[in-house]
């Protein structure tokens, strides 16, 4: 996990979030652990990269942001309202990094059925995030 998917997951861990999901480490990066209980937080880079429109580095980064219930949408766009309460406007501490930009800039939702008959909701947002040395 690199510094700014550590910023994501630090914000993202306060009980306004937490207390939605299935245990309080339920936010994962990339792909869910075998064994973990729905709900849950799910994120990954999407795109983005640098700009190269001054001589400082600066990048803007494309996360896509969701919760994930095997109960219901309503459940799932729950948390993605106290998820996006939380990133959207926000302020990640990126270690090493100036965060200036963070910001949700669509939605994302949608249904899918496994190959065990149970449905798995997804509500959330792909999120902007800027950074620059």
């Amino acid at each position: 996990m690199n510094t700014v998917e550590a910023a994501i997951k630090s914000k993202l861990g306060v009980s306004s979030v937490t207390d939605l999901l299935a245990t309080s480490s339920s936010i994962f990066n990339l792909v869910v652990p075998k064994g973990y209980d729905y709900p849950l937080i799910l994120f990954n880079l999407q795109g983005g990269g640098d700009l190269n429109d001054t001589p400082t580095r600066a990048k803007e980064l494309l996360y896509q942001i969701k919760a994930l219930s095997a109960i219901s949408m309503y459940e799932a766009g729950t948390i993605d309202t106290a998820l996006d309460a939380v990133l959207h406007g926000a302020i990640l501490t990126v270690s090493g990094q100036t965060n200036y930009w963070c910001a949700r800039e669509s939605d994302v939702r949608y249904a899918e059925l496994l190959k065990t008959g149970t449905f798995i909701y997804y509500s959330g947002g792909i999120y902007r995030i800027g950074i620059s040395e």
